[in-house]
């Protein structure tokens, strides 16, 4: 009799340790497959792991967020072809997730993405050739043509990266050549006989045409050059006791010496009391 039960009593606790054990496997079995989904020992450089939505190599970039797959030739689910040039500037790459191009900012926190409809826009871009040279803001960012990230920073844009010597090129406000110089404030277009434009600013004509001509980042009247001019009629300035007490409206706005704003409310003229 103590037999039997001294035996049914080693069976059952044979069972309890095996039902511990395997409770064991299958906790490790869990842990490992959970390991497996976050990722941490594999490579990420293929099509299939670069978009699986699994950090494999544990980097803490996703499939195409990382460069093992956005710089990687043999990736090709990453846009760019694997080259980091990818374009996110329509509504499919403006809400897939990924940063495209490689700039840092992912979907509509890319600037590129502000006039996609998906992030609220108006859905044209300014992103092509023509797009870039028509003269026209398409996307209604304010800024029109080559002053627009989405043509000068787009590759596949051209009409952006020529040279800086026509009279086109010289005062279309954008340093076409990449040199840190714009319009006549570069040497390719100051030096060049065929830019006419680009000179002193100093003259009634240079003082009246809409360009910076000599390139010091002040334009036609807001240019000192052209203020201090006394042949440039249009840009006089009534704002001295001299000029507000010689019975001449220098400024030419009607408004002659103290009856003119200008020497009126200018602390610094002490004629008009």
């Amino acid at each position: 009799m103590l037999r039997r039960v001294f035996s049914r009593s080693f069976v059952a606790l044979s069972l309890l340790s095996g039902c511990l054990e395997a409770g064991t496997d299958d906790s490790e079995t869990g842990s490992a497959s959970n390991s497996d989904e976050t990722g941490g020992g594999d490579p990420e450089n293929t099509d299939a792991a670069c978009m699986d939505g699994v950090d494999n190599d544990g980097d803490n970039f996703i499939d195409c967020d990382d460069f093992d797959c956005m710089m990687n030739p043999a990736v090709t689910v990453c846009p760019g072809g694997g080259t980091g040039d990818g374009t996110e500037n329509d509504d499919q790459t403006c809400g897939d997730g990924i940063d495209n191009n490689g700039n840092g900012f992912i979907d509509c926190d890319d600037f590129d993405c502000d006039n996609t409809a998906v992030c609220g826009g108006s859905g044209s871009g300014e992103n092509t050739n023509e797009l870039c040279a028509d003269g026209v803001d398409n996307d209604d960012n304010s800024f029109v043509d080559c002053l627009d990230f989405g043509c000068s920073m787009t590759p596949g844009v051209t009409v952006c990266d020529g040279p800086e010597n026509t009279v086109e090129a010289c005062s279309n406000g954008w340093d076409d050549d990449d040199d840190g110089d714009r319009d006549c404030a570069d040497t390719d277009c100051s030096m060049n006989p065929a830019v006419t434009f680009c000179g002193p600013e100093n003259t009634a004509e240079a003082c009246s045409d809409g360009v910076d001509n000599d390139g010091n980042g002040f334009i036609d009247c807001d240019d000192f050059d052209c203020q201090d001019e006394p042949e440039v009629t249009m840009c006089l300035v009534e704002n001295t006791d001299e000029l507000c007490d010689d019975g001449i409206d220098n400024d030419m706005n009607t408004f002659v010496d103290c009856d003119d704003f200008s020497c009126s409310m200018n602390p610094n003229v002490t004629v008009c009391g």
